[in-house]
């Protein structure tokens, strides 16, 4: 590849944790997946339960910093457009 490294990506992972289509940002859903994240952690009990956990959590802060990303850009790509700058 005329000396550039190939990126070795992984390939697609289905949700694990989350529904697809799920409003997370939705204080009663965030509060509810926190929840079951929690009570989750307290049920471990081998590393492969760790592990699985571990993943849940890597789904929801990513999904979370997605919904961030998106609403920044969406903020800044308008700035004249107050409605846009309240989300």
């Amino acid at each position: 590849m005329n000396g550039t490294t190939a990126l070795n990506l992984s390939p697609y992972k289905p949700l694990g944790f989350l529904e697809p289509g799920q409003d997370i940002l939705e204080a009663n859903t965030l509060h509810r997946l926190f929840d079951r994240l929690e009570n989750e952690l307290k049920n471990v009990k081998s590393l492969e339960e760790l592990k699985r956990w571990i993943g849940y959590y890597d789904e929801l802060r990513e999904a979370l910093d997605e919904q961030r990303a998106i609403r920044y850009i969406s903020m800044t790509c308008q700035t004249d457009d107050e409605e846009r700058e309240k989300k």
